[in-house]
């Protein structure tokens, strides 16, 4: 449902986004609250975020320092960072990329069924192919379903910029972008019975949220086999984290983009090329950064429910088969189709 708090638009004086985000203007924190539930499909305040942003921040700061004092450079923030640039942890031979992929999928679809009840075998084919013009600001990889691309069959194209392909971030793209993320969530929606509500909008925080909450999983889908891996989901999960801070700070605390890379630098080491393109996603698309995060937490609590309303009885493999089959609805949509 979309919040009855969001300030009237008339018809005939149409909405232009201000170009430093909606915290300055009139009525701004009162639209932000209606792109947040548009987005996520989430009743949550601005300030709920904030808090849960700053909390999954110490988190993962927490994760990754564990993670480097394992590796020896506790007190050496110029050997980390030397450590984390060195050629041995990135792909060069797109071969070796396409090759590396495949063995993950073979992996995790060996481990599927473990956390869902549809057999592998209906899952359909992904192939892996670069993303065509990849630059140094373009995203590590995206899933494109057969429909909406001209290649006839779903790929997942990944980053190649500069002929390289970061090790440690292909088991949580492979879990968020391909199995059991985005590809596999469109092959059991498109299989099972759906109203007429998908079509009305795109809900964000059910896909992007979904796509999200299974990169928790990845030691259950046989990967994650290393702190490298380990690494890279945390890495990302961070930059996700500090992004809907960002968010916030942006539309609802009318922080300017000084403040906005400012609070990045201060929480995300070692990623400064990318921060343009983030804080600029963050102030031209209000509240699409929190589908991921917000979306997860969500599917995370309404799992919690079901645990504590069916006990004993409760099954990982049907909440999870559950909710694929619902389709692309709002999480609120889907809350109450639980309850």
């Amino acid at each position: 449902m979309l919040p009855n708090t969001a300030p009237a638009i008339k018809a005939a004086e149409p909405f232009e986004m201000p170009a430093d985000g909606l915290g300055k203007v009139p009525e701004g924190k009162a639209l932000y609250r209606f792109f947040t539930q548009y987005a996520t499909g989430v009743d949550i305040s601005a300030d709920e975020i904030y808090r849960y942003g700053l909390s999954e921040i110490t988190k993962i700061h927490g994760k990754i320092d564990d993670i480097r004092e394992r590796a020896g450079f506790a007190k050496d923030s110029i050997g980390w960072a030397n450590y984390l640039n060195n050629s041995d942890l990135f792909l060069t031979n797109r071969d070796s990329v396409v090759a590396g992929y495949e063995r993950i999928k073979t992996r995790v679809l060996a481990h599927l069924g473990a956390m869902y009840e549809q057999p592998p075998a209906e899952v359909p084919d992904i192939n892996f192919m670069t993303w065509p013009d990849a630059g140094p600001y373009t995203p590590p990889g995206r899933y494109l379903s057969a429909d909406d691309n001209a290649y006839g069959t779903a790929v997942f194209q990944y980053n190649f910029y500069g002929d390289r392909h970061n090790r440690r971030a292909m088991d949580w793209m492979f879990i968020h972008e391909a199995i059991p993320g985005h590809h596999f969530h469109r092959s059991v929606r498109v299989k099972a019975p759906q109203d007429g509500l998908g079509d009305l909008w795109f809900a964000g925080g059910t896909v992007e949220g979904w796509a999200t909450y299974v990169e928790y999983f990845g030691e259950e889908m046989g990967l994650y086999r290393d702190d490298l891996a380990w690494l890279g989901k945390w890495e990302w999960d961070l930059v996700r984290s500090v992004r809907i801070v960002i968010s916030v700070g942006i539309h609802d605390r009318g922080w300017s983009k000084a403040e906005a890379l400012a609070f990045w630098k201060a929480n995300i080491p070692n990623q400064d090329e990318i921060a343009e393109r983030e804080i600029t996603r963050c102030t031209n698309w209000p509240a699409q950064v929190l589908t991921y995060k917000i979306g997860a937490k969500k599917i995370f609590e309404l799992r919690e429910a079901a645990e504590r309303r069916e006990g004993a009885k409760f099954d990982l493999r049907k909440f999870h088969t559950r909710f694929l089959e619902a389709g692309y609805v709002p999480l609120e949509v889907m809350e109450r189709g639980y309850n």
